[in-house]
């Protein structure tokens, strides 16, 4: 394969990456080598299906590698050799971990074969498509073969649901209702593995300080605060809240914590484990458990939040309205004594409405700055492809060993399940529907809010200790909202909000 031809070839790939470039990993030399045996033998395999991959441009005749069939209704094989690299797992190099583009091109080129496929109802070209990427998945490889395995499930997943007879037999296992108690223990294993990840991404910690920053700069005149946490946020970060507000010259405010969230589990042992520290940092706190969930929260629940008329109050939300914009809502507006209007609209619409009436003094909203609300599945895929290496290559960059229990968890718990709702699902069964910051804004003008100043000083002092010395990690201010970037990409927005004078 001629490094030149390549070069060009790979041309619309790269083009997407957001600069500055991914570094390129040691397999990015020319070292090739043929298919090894077992590939081969599983290639062999799959002539049965009597197909073959079409090549399939990606933005012109030059810019992707020749994909051509060996001959007509022959098998879908390769015609370049694949690196060693795509088909065993490699060592991790931790901090010096780097992303091959040659494979990853390799991975978009198959990936959208599959897309291409289905939207022709190409069931047999998806599934050999679907092959091609197995050659490069594994659950326990690099972070890039771990997480082209869980969009190689989840593709597999969509394309199941087209096989209308196959997909309804097995539905009706895969929805056998679980017992209680083991759906109460698979609920509290993705709820401590999303945990887990806020307390091991520096990414997710890098929001979290920006988030800090922005409540201790609107409250450090105030002697009373109610922080409303509509579900998300990590104990850890209240936590360093607490440390903040304790070390307040003049001494800390009277907090008022309020968080939302239908585990009581959770509720209890973060309620303790805080009153514990405001106790030993002598900062007067009370905490206002309230069970239940932002997808669910009723009159009753958001007069249980306890907002007091005049009480300085601070609202936030993280990763967590992204789920409520598909969803609809009916909003029963009062006329006259015996007329009402109904309103229909998008949830997210109507739950920010009735924060706005709230008036808090701050509203923190923290999502990921990311486009995977496409109409068009490819360009989901596409995008979320990018998103979500990164943040399996940050594990490797913080080195959490592969074989961790808790990275493994994050991985299969919480990563691999968003990729599956984003790729598999759609209408109203898909809820992550993540968008980029710019996308909020006419959302959050129309609700009545406005940006609120806040100045980004001393935020990167407080990064956590692994985001600072490693300069892939940066917290910059664009559009007056906190973006944090790994590698050049902005991966989780951090905005600040209030009510708009009128």
């Amino acid at each position: 394969m001629a490094s030149g031809n390549s070069t060009n070839k790979r041309k619309a790939v790269d083009q997407e990456e957001v600069p500055p470039p991914m570094p390129v990993a040691a397999f990015d030399q020319e070292e090739v080598s043929p298919l090894m045996p077992a590939t081969q033998g599983r290639i062999a395999h799959h002539q049965g299906f009597g197909t073959r991959l079409r090549r399939r441009e990606v933005g012109s005749t030059s810019s992707a590698p020749n994909m051509t069939a060996t001959a007509a209704g022959g098998p879908s094989v390769w015609p370049v050799p694949l690196p060693l690299a795509m088909a065993a797992p490699v060592a991790a190099t931790h901090q010096s971990q780097q992303l091959d583009k040659h494979r990853i091109a390799y991975i978009k080129i198959a990936m959208q074969q599959f897309v291409a496929a289905m939207d022709a109802a190409n069931i047999v070209e998806a599934s050999s498509a679907l092959l091609t990427l197995s050659l490069f998945s594994s659950p326990n490889g690099d972070p890039i073969q771990r997480v082209t395995s869980a969009f190689t499930a989840a593709l597999g997943r969509r394309a199941l649901g087209s096989l209308w007879g196959l997909s309804l037999a097995l539905q009706h296992q895969i929805d056998q209702p679980p017992t209680a108690p083991a759906q109460a223990l698979t609920a509290n294993a993705v709820a401590d593995a999303r945990r887990v990840f806020h307390t091991m991404s520096p990414l997710l910690r890098g929001a979290a300080v920006a988030a800090n920053h922005a409540i201790f700069k609107a409250v450090e005149a105030e002697t009373t605060v109610h922080l409303v946490d509509l579900g998300g946020a990590s104990p850890s970060q209240w936590l360093d809240l607490l440390r903040l507000l304790a070390a307040r010259p003049g001494g800390p405010p009277a907090l008022r914590l309020t968080v939302v969230s239908d585990q009581d589990s959770f509720l209890s042992g973060a309620g303790e484990l805080l009153r514990q520290e405001a106790a030993r940092l002598h900062v007067p706190f009370l905490f206002n458990p309230v069970r239940s969930c932002i997808d669910q929260l009723s009159g009753a629940d958001i007069a249980a939040l306890g907002v007091k008329p005049g009480q300085p109050l601070v609202v936030s939300s993280t990763l967590q309205l992204h789920r409520l914009i598909d969803a609809t809502s009916t909003v029963v507006r009062s006329v006259t004594a015996e007329h009402t209007i109904h309103h229909v609209m998008p949830k997210v619409d109507a739950l920010l409405q009735v924060l706005h009436m709230l008036s808090p003094k701050l509203f923190v909203v923290t999502e990921q700055d990311a486009d995977h609300n496409c109409t068009g599945l490819w360009d989901r895929v596409r995008n979320a492809f990018d998103h979500y290496l990164v943040l399996f290559n940050d594990m490797e960059v913080c080195e959490v060993p592969r074989e961790s229990p808790a990275r493994v968890a994050v991985e299969q718990l919480v990563l691999r399940e968003e990729i599956m709702d984003i790729v598999a699902r759609d209408g109203t069964a898909r809820r992550e529907r993540h968008e980029s910051m710019m996308r909020w804004f006419p959302r959050m003008h129309r609700a009545g809010f406005q940006l609120a100043p806040v100045s980004t000083d001393g935020v990167m002092e407080s990064l956590p200790g692994n985001a600072v010395v490693n300069p892939m990690y940066r917290v910059r201010k664009v559009n007056g909202c906190f973006l944090v970037y790994s590698c050049g990409t902005s991966m989780f927005a951090v905005s600040v909000w209030r009510p708009r004078r009128r």
